[in-house]
Order: structure tokens, then C-alpha cells, then sequence
């Protein structure tokens, strides 16, 4: 992989990004006085537990008024459609975490170094159903309105993968970017290339260790 460093062109191969990237996050990350926990909503640097198999379905079984709430239960019931296609993969609890953003607000990273980070942090970055469940799991929470057009209070985008492998989406909004901030469930209608940057986003990271489905 070709990438631009301070205004050379110079090529890594995959491990050697893997290398580069674990080095800095380990000083940068891991060893700081961060701890994360495990919060009853998503906030920066935490983690946020998703319970599939215990949302309530028929929370989402009637038409919303609501544009933009009707769009996130469309999107759910498609999410709810792939849980039982998979369930070895999506029933299973899992963790989701946008973690803090160690560089400047316009400082461009590429969405292959976003997952890269969230394959550090956690098992991977988020796909496409993991956001959608986890909006579900906040919208039994927390209720309609609070997720799908209050204000988001992250600092950062997230990234997401889609269903098309290399292909990334962005998601809710950025106090840092944002004068007008849209809600967590915003969604950006472009599509990003793996190579393509992006600024004020993070991953959204994805992990299944040490949850218990209790």
C-alpha cells in the first residue's frame, strides 16, 4: 500500500502498517491514564454493551411520523433480518466504543488506518448492522427522539464499514465540525474508499471479549 509521508510517496505492506500503528496507539493509548468502562450510553473512550437478543422487536414494529426516526426503523428491521440469518454473529452480545481522537480536528486519516485502530482497541471496527443494533439497543434505552434528533454530543464521526468490502460510511456528528449538529443516527450519503480520509472521525470499534449475555 502506497501512502504519502511528510510529502514522499513511500509503500508498507499490510504488517508493517499493523507494526506502525500498534507502536503509536500502545504509547499513545494504552499506556495513558485512560481507563475505559462501561457506560449506560455511548461516551467517548467507553464502551457501550448491545444486547441483541434481548431488544424488544415490537418496539419497532409501527410506522414512525417522524422522518428521520421512520429511516433508523426501516434500518433496524433490516438489521433485526441479518441477526437471524447469522446468528452466530449478530444474536451475540457485543461492545461498541468511538474512542478519543488523538489528532487535530482537520487532520485527515484514512479509513484503512480508522479500522486499523479499532482492530487495535478491539475485535474490529463496526459494520453496518453492529451501528444499526446498537442504535436499537439505545432507542429501548433511551427512547425515539433522545437517539434519532437530539443533538450528538461526540466530538468525533463515526466510521463504519458497509456491506461492500473496502467501502465505508460516516455516521451521527461532530461538535468539533459541526455549527449545527445533527443526531447520533445521522448518516452522511457518500461512500468511502479505504484510501480516501476523512476528518474529525474515529471508528466505531466493535468487541464481543469479556461480555456476558446476562
Amino acid at each position: 500500500m502506497k501512502i504519502m509521508v511528510h510529502g514522499k510517496v513511500r509503500e508498507f505492506t499490510e504488517r508493517e502498517i499493523a507494526s506502525i500503528l500498534e507502536e503509536h496507539f500502545e504509547r499513545k493509548y494504552f499506556e495513558s491514564d485512560i481507563t475505559p468502562l462501561v457506560t449506560a450510553t455511548p461516551t467517548e473512550g467507553n464502551w457501550y454493551v448491545v444486547n441483541p437478543e434481548k431488544i424488544d422487536q415490537t418496539l419497532f414494529e409501527e410506522v414512525r411520523d417522524d422522518f428521520e426516526q421512520e429511516r433508523v426503523r426501516k434500518e433496524i428491521l433490516k438489521a433485526f433480518t441479518e441477526m437471524r440469518k447469522k446468528p452466530e454473529v449478530y444474536l451475540k452480545p457485543f461492545k461498541t466504543m468511538y474512542p478519543y481522537r488523538l489528532w487535530e480536528k482537520y487532520m485527515g486519516k484514512t479509513f484503512v488506518y480508522l479500522r486499523e485502530i479499532a482492530k487495535i482497541i478491539g475485535d474490529d471496527e463496526a459494520d453496518y448492522i453492529e451501528q444499526t443494533l446498537e442504535w436499537a439497543q439505545r432507542i429501548q434505552n433511551e427512547g425515539w427522539e433522545t437517539v434519532c434528533n437530539n443533538p450528538d454530543r461526540a466530538r468525533s464521526y463515526r466510521a463504519v464499514r458497509t456491506q461492500y468490502p473496502g467501502l465505508y460510511k460516516v455516521y451521527g456528528a461532530s461538535s468539533d465540525a459541526d455549527k449545527k449538529r445533527a443526531s447520533a443516527t445521522h448518516m452522511m450519503n457518500t461512500q468511502y474508499l479505504a484510501e480516501e480520509t476523512a476528518g474529525c472521525t474515529v471508528p466505531l470499534v466493535v468487541s464481543r471479549k469479556f461480555i456476558s449475555s446476562t
